[in-house]
């Protein structure tokens, strides 16, 4: 259970922290892990329809939530990561969801991160400091040169920062991430107000279950292999690396 949110209007690090940003015609939109996109709320009611419930997805579905748009938020796979591809979260992003998550709660689950050591077979290549010694200016202070009053960023597994949104969803707008679905398809209204699309489901003994849903957007957060993106046709460019 997470601890309560601050007030609106709040004067301390993280007020005004959520920028609102205004979509016109697209229906279709791609997210990344340093974007947060919210949508206006709709005058039909149709849903806003979530592709992909990692931390970009579970972050869009309880903003628009946030701001009174209705939301579904879906993911293939049958449970949660216990896997962490995002080892920190950085001060900007706990200062963006601090109206759903108070900063307060990333203590309790992590640690304030005070450097960044690399290496290579065994050797020291790189240090980078994230202290924040007061009155100093580094990388941990604000615009005016003082020290911030959080750190640079906290040490948290992507579990924990998927549960503290998955918490949110459910607790404050009643909304829980359907399991073993996938997009199977999606086609655009000729007018551009709707998205026709059909869900796919797995259920008991591999049986699959369709559901067709009228939606007003696609947020697709689903990652490198996006369904949503080989569907347009979209390009992923680049390389893999050997390591």
């Amino acid at each position: 259970e997470l601890p309560p949110s601050k007030p609106k209007h709040s004067s301390g690090p993280v007020a005004k922290s959520v920028a609102h940003i205004r979509l016109r015609r697209s229906r279709i939109l791609a997210l990344n892990s340093n974007t947060v996109t919210v949508l206006e709320t709709m005058t039909s009611k149709r849903p806003v329809l979530v592709v992909g419930a990692g931390p970009v997805g579970l972050t869009a579905a309880a903003f628009l939530a946030h701001f009174g748009t209705p939301v579904r938020i879906f993911d293939i796979n049958a449970a949660p990561t216990m896997l962490s591809k995002a080892l920190i979260l950085w001060r900007r992003s706990i200062m963006t969801l601090d109206p759903l998550v108070p900063h307060q709660h990333w203590p309790t689950v992590g640690c304030a991160g005070k450097g960044i050591y690399f290496g290579d077979e065994g050797a020291l290549v790189r240090h980078i400091d994230l202290s924040n010694p007061s009155g100093t200016p580094d990388v941990s202070s604000d615009r005016d040169g003082k020290a911030h009053e959080l750190p640079a960023g906290y040490f948290v597994s992507q579990a924990d920062t998927e549960a503290a949104l998955v918490s949110v969803l459910q607790q404050k707008f009643g909304i829980s991430v359907q399991r073993n679905t996938k997009l199977a398809s999606f086609k655009v209204a000729g007018d551009g107000q709707s998205v026709s699309c059909v869900l796919e489901s797995s259920g008991p003994g591999d049986q699959v279950q369709q559901e067709q849903v009228e939606v007003s957007h696609i947020v697709a957060c689903d990652g490198g292999r996006s369904t949503v993106r080989k569907q347009l046709g979209l390009t992923f460019k680049g390389a893999t690396l050997k390591q």
